[in-house]
């Protein structure tokens, strides 16, 4: 079986390998059918929208009921489908989620109380992924996705008005006028405005709102100068546009009619918004107002009511337009008092102008929509087995594999159901039909029919029955079931009438090996327990540096001379900018983060950069100097190909020579010596220390965008501090299998956890896996462990003889390794087990055989324990490795009232000037430094920090910085020693002296001191009770303190 995780980098996997039905019809509608269901549903939006932007008042979260076919009705069911995912619904459900007032944003899943981030270890990310991605598509702005299915009773799948508007790339309007724009607009092109390639809406509506801030400055001004009682208004938006045009025809209006009632009697004129009437007053003594009306309303009488309808002030012919016009236009109170006044001109200066949301069309088409739809039916489908699987382990048989599963619509019943349907044609004719009844076939029961050509229904009293004789007899009959047969081999071996499908079939279908007995069930189950990954080739931020295949073409990756105009481009467009690009970049959008955030959101977070208005910027002079679409060449937009030019610039201007130390940023190569036995997490702020000129959440994320190529294991999730890199054979098998992950897609081993790589990476390997082990890539972790551990001198290249002694020392350490794990895996064989199963009476050779069987279990004990301790010691740093293989190691114990406590230790080693000292809990498996003890004169010394229950009861120990502090205990000096060897190796080539810890005689010297002149101090008192002659009954009847105490030291 390929591992199913790399079955679903396609996205659809089921339909990828299988091949076309005979006579198959298309299982979906066809392309055109649906972008014409979508034009019903948008048309229908765009009448719901004017109908309420129309309206005088307006509010953000006013709920629209989205028809379920427009665009954003279909992507806000693929939100709703994707929140009831059920591994999301069955997380949500163990925390009591609210899911009235959940929403998904800004990357975190908010459901007050509680809000839950990437970067915590509530297991939110596990499902993050799918729904932050989807989010971001329905909610672009990222005010916040709420939730949408059955949990509530928002059952037309209503969204807030403000999430629908920016689904479209429109803003929520800011005044009446903006809310006309957006209508007009709609009605003009009977459809939604598109995107540039930039990701920018095409609306009016952005031109009209920056017009619209100019127009607030010049208010702000004739506010302020109170002897103004007009604003001249010079811009285009549409108040000073229609204005004008009103002016315009009311002025031949007023041209073309003769409005004196008197000669030489001067008049003023304007006309009334509310009235729909022409004004007319005489000037002078007893003047008086005339409403009129044309008797025979013109076109330009038309327009201008029209105008003022939209604008809602009336018009005036002088040059301006009245403040409190303007003021009544915009819907801004008129300020009474003069503080109000004051802070209106401050408030209509300083307004700012909300970000425009970002869409690119590619994102959000009817085939990304079906891909997504595919994806989250995998996972769907993943839990389904799961669940059916984990009832078939649980019953102890694999007899109930052919239960059915709920399949999902769009993945497994998509790909069975138009051959199920030529199936049915086959029972509704008509000698079908006669053949089961004759035989007694149940109506109601389905038809089974098999690849190998069986076929058989339920019968009336329940029992499955063959109809297989009768149907072949009939030769028409015959030659369908024949061809549904072949039919049958691509859809997991099995036909219905009806839609369900098996577990078996289910199996098939995603190319799983039907597992034959439990243990192969049970590692199929942790198969399916580790997360699928998401395909997205955006992940491959290298893609313009660095191919993804070795057969790619290399033009599809930037030439030597295009770098060169990439780095000059860069140069001018920080032209007087004292800082990298990357700050100046990234700067806005990661105020007020915390690192650890930074470092859980980087990809959405280098997302999110990518659209950002100034880095497109940069992207639109990238791609006209670089005329560059490498992969991406086949695309109708030059998104991608912009988008991987910027990351390109990125990636450049941090690291320029990239390529020149692939291990290695800036003066960091954390392969060295160094690093050897150190955390990640150390590795990791290193790296971001030496990224000098960016702060603290920039580096964060400008070293997971470097990282992500040149070091991916670095950068999965979950690894403990207590792990060390590089010289553990489990780091080998993590990057191995990272590599192999990030060769079939980049980012993929960013969405797993380092928990979930290894439980898949020790399952016995098959498929692209296997494959991979086998391959070149696999090598080199091999290598770098080995000149880590001492088996290689560092050299700057290998030959295949020095490859296979490196195999050959893991493949040693791996066996010893197992060996002690069988060990203590093993279960205890107690005194009344033995004497049980033995029917002779005891005598004295039988008292002799438990001795020595008890002896036997105490030697493979000690034996496991020694390699363990032997194992973790080479997992230490080289210095500390040098001090415990070339210096005086001393060991003492904690004691408590004179009681020595033997479940751990104390180790301190001198070399030079170097002074360590290390805590062992053998139980644990764990070695951890006690740098506050470095320097302590060990003997005597009080330590109220040491765990006593962790050293006298074995209990798990505690973080260091959590240590109990109420126990009185001192330390005991040891015996015997093990003092410094008298010469010491030679230095090799590279000035080193790296110990081969896991194996030096040395370091097995160490161990066994610890295990048997400590941990098991106290068995030598226990042999001696086996010695005396026992009898069956005294036997039976006593404690049995070996087996207890044997059991006591298991980890």
């Amino acid at each position: 079986m390929d591992d199913l995780h790399l079955n679903a980098l396609a996205w659809s996997p089921l339909s990828n390998k299988a091949p076309a039905l005979e006579t198959e019809q298309p299982s979906t509608a066809p392309l055109t059918e649906q972008q014409a269901l979508q034009h019903q549903g948008d048309h229908a939006l765009i009448e719901q929208l004017v109908h309420t932007l129309d309206q005088q008042s307006l509010a953000a979260m006013q709920p629209v009921a989205v028809p379920v076919f427009s665009q954003v009705g279909q992507w806000a069911e693929l939100f709703c489908k994707t929140i009831n995912q059920a591994d999301f619904l069955d997380w949500a459900d163990a925390r009591q989620l609210d899911f009235t007032r959940m929403q998904v944003r800004a990357g975190r899943l908010i459901a007050p109380p509680h809000t839950f981030r990437l970067a915590d270890d509530s297991g939110w990310w596990k499902h993050a992924t799918p729904l932050i991605a989807i989010a971001q598509l329905v909610d672009p702005t990222d005010q916040g996705m709420p939730y949408l299915g059955d949990r509530i009773t928002n059952t037309e799948r209503s969204l807030p008005l403000e999430r629908v508007l920016a689904f479209y790339g429109y803003p929520m309007p800011a005044n009446r006028l903006q809310a006309q724009a957006i209508i007009d607009e709609l009605q003009a092109l009977n459809a939604f405005p598109g995107f540039d390639g930039v990701g920018q809406s095409k609306s009016l509506i952005h031109a009209e709102r920056v017009f619209q801030q100019q127009d607030f400055l010049r208010l702000a001004d004739a506010l302020e100068n109170t002897a103004t009682a007009k604003v001249q208004l010079d811009t285009d938006s549409m108040l000073a546009r229609l204005y004008r045009q009103a002016q315009e025809l009311l002025q031949a209006i007023v041209d073309d009619n003769d409005l004196s009632p008197l000669a030489n009697v001067p008049l003023q004129h304007h006309f009334d918004a509310t009235q729909g009437v022409l004004r007319v007053t005489a000037q002078g003594d007893g003047a008086q107002t005339r409403e009129l009306v044309p008797a025979a309303p013109d076109e330009r009488w038309d327009r201008l009511a029209q105008i003022c309808e939209k604008i809602g002030i009336d018009i005036y012919p002088d040059t301006g337009i009245p403040l409190l016009n303007v003021l009544q236009a915009y819907g801004i109170d008129h300020p009474v008092r003069r503080a109000e006044r004051d802070q209106l001109i401050l408030r209509l200066r300083r307004a700012p102008l909300a970000p425009l949301s970002l869409g690119l069309k590619s994102e959000r088409t009817l085939v990304e929509l079906d891909a997504w739809r595919q994806y989250i039916g995998l996972l769907n489908d993943c839990h389904a087995m799961r669940t059916a699987l984990q009832g078939t382990i649980d019953k102890g048989s694999l007899e109930q594999l052919d239960t059915m599963i709920s399949a999902d619509p769009d993945t497994l019943l998509r790909r069975v159901q138009p051959a199920y349907a030529q199936l049915r044609e086959l029972t509704d004719d008509p000698a079908f039909v006669a053949i089961r009844t004759r035989a007694g076939a149940d109506p109601a029961s389905h038809v089974l029919l098999s690849a190998t050509g069986s076929i058989g229904a339920y019968g009336r009293d329940g029992i499955w029955m063959s109809l297989t004789e009768a149907v072949t007899d009939n030769h028409l009959l015959a030659v369908k079931v024949a061809q549904l047969a072949k039919i049958a081999k691509h859809t997991g071996g099995q036909l219905r009438s009806n839609s369900d499908v098996s577990l078996v079939q289910a199996l098939r279908l995603y190319q799983i090996d039907v597992p034959a007995t439990l243990e192969e069930a049970r590692q199929t189950l942790q198969r399916l327990a580790v997360s699928q990954p998401l395909r997205n080739h955006q992940k491959h931020y290298w893609r313009a540096l660095k191919p993804l295949q070795r057969t790619h073409p290399p033009g599809w990756t930037l030439s030597h001379l295009e770098r060169q105009w990439v780095c000059e481009i860069i140069e001018t467009f920080m032209q007087g900018r004292d800082e990298p690009l990357f700050e100046y970049l990234s700067r806005p959008l990661l105020a007020g983060k915390k690192v650890e955030d930074v470092r859980a959101e980087a990809d959405l977070l280098l997302t999110r950069l990518l659209a950002h208005p100034q880095t497109q910027q940069l992207g639109i002079h990238l791609a006209n100097r670089v005329q560059w679409h490498g992969s991406h060449a086949s695309e109708t937009s030059s998104r991608s190909s912009r988008d991987a030019l910027i990351l390109s610039a990125l990636i450049l201007d941090l690291d320029p020579q990239f390529a020149t130390h692939p291990q290695r940023i800036k003066h960091i190569d954390w392969c060295t010596p160094y690093y050897w036995g150190e955390s990640v997490s150390l590795i990791r702020s290193h790296i971001e220390r030496s990224l000098t000129g960016l702060g603290e959440c920039n580096a964060a994320l400008a070293a997971h965008l470097l990282l992500s190529d040149k070091a991916p294991y670095l950068l999965v999730r979950g690894v403990l501090d207590s792990t060390p890199g590089l010289a553990a054979q489990s780091w080998v098998l993590l990057r191995q299998y990272v590599t192999h992950l990030e060769a079939g897609m980049p980012g993929t081993s960013r969405q797993l956890s380092h928990d979930e790589i290894m439980q898949v990476a020790s399952l016995p390997p098959k498929g692209t896996w296997k494959a991979f082990l086998d391959s070149p890539d696999a090598a080199l972790p091999v290598l770098d462990w080995a000149v880590a551990n001492g088996v290689l001198v560092q050299k700057p290249r290998y030959d295949i003889a020095a490859a296979n002694i490196a195999l050959q020392a893991l493949n040693s350490q791996r066996k010893c390794l197992g060996d002690a794990a069988q060990a203590f895996a093993e279960p205890v064989v107690t005194l009344r087990q033995t004497l049980l199963a033995e029917p002779a009476p005891v005598t004295d050779t039988f008292n002799a055989d438990i001795a020595g069987l008890f002896e036997q279990q105490l030697v493979r004990l000690q034996s496991a324990y020694v390699e363990s301790i032997q194992y973790w010691l080479s997992q230490l740093t080289l210095r500390e490795r040098e001090a415990l293989e070339y210096g005086d190691v001393t060991f003492f114990a904690v004691t408590l009232k004179g009681r020595i406590a033997r479940f751990g230790v104390l180790i301190q080693a001198r070399f030079y000037s170097d002074r360590y000292c290390f805590e062992c809990f053998p139980k644990h498996l764990l070695i951890r430094r006690r740098r506050d003890l470095d320097t302590q004169d060990l003997p005597g010394t009080s330590a109220p920090h040491l765990d006593w229950q962790a050293h006298a009861e074995g209990v798990a120990p505690g973080p260091l910085e959590q240590a109990n502090t109420t126990w009185a205990v001192t330390v005991q000096k040891l015996n015997p020693v093990l003092p410094a060897p008298d010469t010491l190796p030679p230095l090799d080539d590279n000035g080193l002296r790296v110990p081969r810890s896991f194996d030096s005689p040395r370091c097995r010297a160490l161990a066994t001191l610890v295990v048997e002149h400590h941990l098991l101090y106290d068995a030598h008192a226990l042999k001696e009770k086996l010695k005396p002659p026992l009898t069956r009954q005294s036997a039976l009847e006593a404690d049995d303190a070996w087996a207890a105490y044997l059991t006591r030291l298991k980890p």
